[in-house]
């Protein structure tokens, strides 16, 4: 079997299929550039259409036989894989914790690096040695070892994409926007994987092929549309502290009305207990106490230093505190107590417990039981 691994077309034509996908390279690469424009966090995700277009434009030129007359178009995508998971990671990273790219992540692509380094001599060599390499079916250890390699590289970014997306703070608009984006990437990547499993076995034919391909293009559609949106589904949750810029906010308050627009903040919370409703967004929290999510956002990184999720988690925390101390008797689970808390999720609950009392909830209740700290109100 090659290592592009593609079955050799008939002749030189376009079918259905390839103009679908010619279309897609099209779309891929004006979104790319809407993308790059539109943002640093969006221009990751335009780095990540552009190599999916310029994958998809090898596999049609493969498909429609014109490899015959573009050789050196073979192959270059082979290890591009490696590059998909990272720039992936790293933009969710921008989005939901404002990570900005830094020396130390460089590792992320010593992958590709390491792989591109293996397959260049094949890119300096000549057109006809290019096609006569083509032919042959056997693959070296050397390019057997990459390939499983690029796989499981692409199986353990998926894992770790979906295990991010489960873990993140979410509102029911950035929970659909996360999961589609995640699962999406998760599909092609058992796409991708399957299709070099499936290609072993005699079964195999053209429309198998298709599929990787087609599995790519929903998902440039995906990845286009969900980072076009991706400011309007998290302009009201100030995920990270806010800027004091007067680009994002209109006025500053001052250092009196900022302590009174606090003590109304935690009047509210304490009488009304608003951050137990798992779905509690900025911006109805700030019309709730009459003022704008900027003035708001002021409030809490200023007067209380932390974020809205921050400040949510910290009030959800202690009502979850609360329940663990008067369950004496242990009837409640600990997702039954993430939601009595207000949380929308078990794995958003624990961590936030761990990282406030550094332990896990039920270490935390069995420590506070054996040292008499627990009482029964029940």
């Amino acid at each position: 079997m090659r290592e592009f691994g593609r079955m050799e077309p008939n002749s030189p034509s376009f079918d259905t299929w390839t103009s679908l996908f010619s279309f897609a390279i099209v779309q891929a690469l004006l979104l790319a550039i809407v993308l790059w424009i539109k943002g640093p966090k969006q221009r990751l995700l335009g780095h990540l259409l552009f190599l999916f277009a310029l994958m998809l434009f090898e596999y049609v030129v493969w498909w429609t036989g014109y490899y015959q007359r573009f050789p050196h178009v073979m192959n270059v995508s082979a290890q591009l894989p490696f590059l998909f998971g990272p720039l992936l990671w790293f933009y969710l990273r921008a989005v939901y914790e404002n990570k900005k790219w830094r020396w130390a992540d460089a590792w992320h692509f010593l992958p590709f690096v390491l792989a591109f380094a293996q397959r260049l001599p094949w890119y300096m060599q000549s057109g006809e040695e290019k096609l006569a390499g083509m032919m042959q079916r056997d693959l070296s250890w050397v390019r057997w070892l990459v390939l499983n390699a690029r796989l499981l590289h692409l199986g353990i970014y998926a894992v770790l994409i979906l295990r991010f997306a489960w873990q993140q703070q979410q509102t029911p608009a950035t929970r659909r926007w996360i999961w589609i984006l995640s699962l999406g990437f998760a599909l092609f990547s058992l796409s991708y994987i399957s299709y070099f499993v499936l290609s072993r076995f005699s079964f195999f034919n053209l429309q198998w092929d298709y599929q990787v391909s087609l599995s790519m293009t929903l998902l440039i559609f995906a990845i286009a549309y969900l980072g076009y949106v991706q400011p309007s589904v998290f302009e009201d949750l100030d995920w990270n502290p806010i800027t004091t810029s007067k680009k994002n906010i209109p006025t500053q308050l001052s250092e009196k009305t900022m302590l009174e627009l606090r003590k109304h903040l935690e009047m509210i919370m304490q009488k009304e207990a608003l951050y137990l409703e798992p779905e509690l967004r900025l911006e109805a929290l700030a019309k709730r106490l009459g003022v704008s999510r900027y003035q708001l956002s002021e409030v809490l990184n200023k007067a209380i230093g932390c974020n809205f999720y921050e400040y949510l988690n910290d009030l959800r925390i202690e009502k979850a505190q609360q329940l663990l101390l008067e369950d004496v008797q242990g009837k409640l689970s600990i997702k039954e107590i993430a939601y009595e808390a207000g949380f929308n999720n078990k794995v958003s609950f624990y961590n936030a417990f761990r990282k406030k009392f550094g332990v896990a909830p039920l270490e935390y209740r069995r420590v506070k039981l054996l040292n008499g700290e627990m009482t029964d109100e029940q």
